[in-house]
């Protein structure tokens, strides 16, 4: 085997690998928006404000002012921003495992 094709081969396996990484870090992240997102409408408190806090963080000015609507259960409005917020938190719980990984 010369050296070239070692290379070849040592790169096809590391961008495999790669994909690989991706997948499991998007099947893990899907899962864990779903844990967050489940855990919120049971009423965990601690996911609401962290779901909250992540809606105040991506908003704009207005929708601030509307952040308490997710804590009292208007979990279809606004849906986009707490879906964008729910991802946020996941992502930050996935940081661990993942680091900065998107």
């Amino acid at each position: 085997m010369s050296l070239q094709t070692y290379w070849e081969n040592r790169l096809e396996a590391e961008y495999h690998a790669q994909i690989e990484e991706a997948e499991r870090y998007e099947a893990e992240l899907e899962a864990e928006k779903s844990r967050i997102d489940e855990a919120a409408k049971n009423g965990d408190e601690l996911m609401i404000e962290a779901i909250n806090d992540a809606v105040g963080a991506l908003s704009d000015d207005d929708l601030e002012l509307q952040w308490l609507a997710f804590g009292s259960g208007a979990w279809d409005k606004l849906s986009e921003f707490r879906d964008k917020a729910i991802e946020v938190v996941a992502k930050r719980n996935l940081k661990n495992e993942y680091g900065n990984y998107n």
